[in-house]
């Protein structure tokens, strides 16, 4: 029996097609969806996110290692993965003291998806809780 101020909930079924993290690895068209800057362990991180064209209602995400972000600017390192793939979409050399991630946004990219299967000490994730990420972005689409 529940107390007088307690409202039970009902119990959610999982929607094999609203499973928004998991995809076959390979490559797909992807379309910008919005960016975040996130502090993760004491370092800023780019969480880029993006909406697989051939699955409209999944969410994939982009993670980056950034130098630091000041007055709305992204910084990162010459030789950062986050410079090497916004230059293959983008088609010219990005400023590493100015990522421009907004320039995404109206531009279909192709990226590389691939399964996380292991966590950081390299152990074997269970199914239920291995996701997809977008490992690379590789052109223009």
């Amino acid at each position: 029996m529940l107390a007088d101020n307690i409202i039970a909930l009902p119990v959610l079924e999982v929607d094999e097609e609203f499973e928004i993290s998991k995809l076959p690895e390979g490559h797909y068209s992807l379309a910008y969806a919005s960016h975040r800057i996130i502090r993760i362990f004491q370092r800023d991180a780019l969480r880029i996110d993006f909406k697989p064209y051939e699955r409209p209602g999944a969410m994939l995400h982009a993670w980056y290692r950034i130098a630091g972000h000041a007055g709305g600017r992204i910084q990162a390192s010459r030789s950062s993965r986050l410079v090497r793939d916004l230059s293959a979409v983008l088609g010219h050399r990005v400023r590493p003291d100015r990522v421009p991630v907004t320039a995404l946004r109206g531009i279909a990219v192709v990226g590389r998806v691939a399964l996380v299967q292991i966590d950081h000490r390299q152990q074997q994730l269970a199914k239920i809780n291995q996701y997809c990420v977008v490992a690379e972005l590789l052109s223009r689409a």
